[in-house]
């Protein structure tokens, strides 16, 4: 190898690593999917990605729902909002393939188990899976 050669190597080298060590790539799916999940020994974890502004009738109604029965509250330790103006969540829904805006993720320890832009379909997917025998649906 020649010097020029040596010289070339080198400086691709450097590249590649300032690349690397940048994060250019961004966060993998399992990197998001991480920090998403559910926590503890609770169940589930809602999450909204919207576009714009919080749709605040929905949030307070989902905040609401969480607080409308100890179930609820027990097995349900993550809601969370995360703006598409801010550049890391933006980055969070294009690696987990969210094209339109509103979308609720509802995730259990396995990954997501409802993905939807209703708030009324959330609200029924948890009340069928945490209260199935409970006559009194909201």
């Amino acid at each position: 190898m020649n010097l020029f050669s040596k010289r070339r190597f080198f400086i691709l080298s450097v590249i590649t690593c300032i690349f690397l060590i940048s994060g250019c790539g961004g966060p993998s799916r399992q990197d998001v999917m991480n920090h998403l999940e559910p926590s503890g020994q609770e169940k589930y974890a809602v999450h909204l990605f919207y576009e714009d502004s919080l749709p605040m009738t929905e949030t307070n109604e989902l905040n609401i729902f969480h607080n409308s029965h100890p179930i609820f509250l027990d097995t349900i330790n993550k809601i969370q909002f995360w703006n598409q103006d801010i550049e890391p969540y933006k980055k969070w829904a294009k690696v987990l393939g969210i094209k339109d805006f509103p979308v609720y993720l509802v995730m259990n320890a396995e990954g997501i188990v409802l993905e939807t832009p209703y708030l009324s379909r959330v609200k029924e997917f948890l009340t069928d899976e945490l209260l199935p025998n409970d006559t009194n649906s909201n």
